[in-house]
């Protein structure tokens, strides 16, 4: 019907039209030709998905790096830049999930268009794959395993090979030790009862060269006749080559009361969940001695009874009032000692103390101990709660009223309890109470005038106990949910009593 004859079909092409027709290989054609264009479609989304992931990640550092040069009390003129930044991420975060829908959207159309065979199917699988693939690794660093394991799914299901041979490949760990004869045993941490078990899977003489293991949470407990078994946790990512060396201690280098936190990378916040986290990283901390519980009241008498009444007087726990100013003290002196009012137990942790109190027992301490003793920073004091792989609670990621001491563990009004009285928690290392009982201060500084708390106390409920939970407290205030555990650089002397007292470093 054109009005130019050249355009007519001659009767050849108009018979090899029709023969297409009734065939379907026109039908077929055009769906080829409508998939061939959906991949590019997905492919050009897929391409945005991941750029706009690195501007949101880029751009989240830089609003983050901006607010910690912004001052709370600043007049909100002065936010108006970091508001639109933080904005910027949003509209960014959405683009990308924009871009998600469309590059799903077209490579799934695609596998309706075209035929079981035809490279455009294996095409659009491969985009699927690699798009789930990324929200696999997305949910795992956030520490969610529902998302992560539908994620997996689909990456198994489109995936036609490399994707999958990741998933199921293999990481390995070398690891040594100056120790003769030095053997670990290793382990696999397994859920069960809503804690991480570590599981036996084998024992070998070290050195470990190349030792073939499967992705996941482990745990290597190193030993030697003679010395205290190390335990040392290990995060492997999939075909991640990990190499560590581990130093072994004997019981009076570690001192009575300490545990030996193993050198090493870990997980350091990330936890969506908590407040205040810290940005995830994997930093690197060299071997740090722990105290297993917080200072206990006799340890504190036994430091009160070794100073000067007038010097200790200062020190006596009590609560502060408004600013900061000290309010009744707790503690009485009687025969030329310091006693505890009725119904407080000697094994409580000390609590209704400050900086300058705590300052003045790291100095006591350290020259019993014959090492510099302190307040852990906030990275350390996570490490020795958490472990490496980034669990949210000190025994994993699930909860029981029962596994720490919060508000309600226990039947009756909450009140403070014994360190060391809930075996589930208690960290990879063997530190206790590092979700539950009471926070922790800190060396590390939170905002202008504040120092870091972190954990949990008897009065919380189960959100607060999150290792990386973060808050801040002024450090002349004295709280009855504030207490404090010291960490050391260093193991303690050979002949640790005798030695000659270091020079106390203050906290800080």
């Amino acid at each position: 019907l054109d009005p130019d004859p050249e355009r007519r079909p001659n009767p050849a092409a108009l018979r090899a039209r029709l023969a297409a027709v009734r065939s379907g290989r026109a039908v077929l054609d055009r769906r080829i030709s409508d998939a061939l264009a959906l991949v590019r479609s997905a492919r050009e989304a897929s391409a945005r998905y991941r750029q706009l992931g690195t501007q949101v990640r880029d751009e989240t550092n830089a609003v983050a790096a901006q607010a910690a040069r912004v001052p709370g009390p600043a007049p909100v003129a002065l936010k108006a830049g970091l508001w639109a930044a933080e904005d910027r991420v949003q509209e960014l975060a959405l683009e990308r999930a924009y871009a998600w829908m469309e590059a799903t959207e077209a490579a799934t159309k695609v596998l309706t268009l075209a035929p079981e065979d035809h490279p455009a199917g294996d095409e659009a699988r491969q985009v699927l794959a690699q798009l789930w693939w990324e929200r696999l690794n997305e949910a795992e660093q956030r520490a969610d395993p529902i998302a992560a394991r539908v994620a997996e799914r689909w990456v198994r299901r489109h995936d036609r090979g490399p994707l999958v041979a990741a998933l199921d490949g293999s990481a390995s760990l070398d690891l040594s030790c100056e120790v003769p004869g030095a053997i670990a045993r290793i382990s696999r941490f397994a859920e069960r009862g809503r804690r991480l078990i570590p599981l036996p899977v084998s024992e070998r003489a070290l050195p470990l060269t190349e030792e073939a293991l499967a992705p996941g949470s482990w745990l290597v407990d190193v030993s030697a006749p003679g010395f205290v078994t190390a335990r040392l946790p290990v995060a492997l990512d999939r075909q991640e080559h990990h190499a560590a060396s581990v130093q072994l201690y004997t019981a009076d280098q570690i001192g009575d009361g300490w545990v030996a936190v193993p050198a090493g990378r870990f997980q350091l916040g990330g936890d969506p969940g908590a407040r205040q986290a810290l940005q995830a990283c994997r930093p690197w901390l060299p071997d740090l001695f722990v105290q297993t519980t917080c200072v206990r009241t006799r340890d504190w008498l036994d430091f009160l009874d070794d100073l000067p009444p007038e010097e200790a007087l200062g020190h006596v726990p009590a609560e502060s009032g408004l600013f900061g100013a000290t309010g009744r003290r707790h503690f009485t002196r009687d025969g030329g000692r310091w006693r505890l009012p009725d119904g407080w137990d000697p094994n409580w942790p000390i609590f209704s103390v400050n900086l300058d109190d705590i300052t003045a027992y790291a100095a006591w301490l350290s020259r019993r101990e014959g090492r510099v003793v302190r307040l852990p920073t906030e990275e350390e004091w996570e490490k020795a709660a958490r472990g490496v792989d980034g669990r949210v609670f000190p025994w994993g990621s699930g909860f029981d009223p029962t596994f720490a001491h919060m508000r309600r563990s226990r039947e009756g009004a909450p009140r403070p309890h014994p360190v060391g009285d809930y075996p589930v928690d208690v960290s990879v290392y063997g530190i206790c109470d590092m979700a539950g009982g009471m926070r922790e201060l800190t060396s590390s500084h939170f905002d202008a005038g504040q120092l870091v708390i972190r954990g949990g106390t008897w009065g919380d409920d189960a959100d607060d106990l999150r290792c990386a939970n973060r808050a801040g407290l002024q450090p002349d205030f004295r709280y009855s949910f504030i207490s404090f555990r010291l960490v050391a650089d260093a193991p303690r002397p050979t002949a640790a009593l005798g030695a000659t007292p270091p020079r106390f470093l203050p906290t800080g």
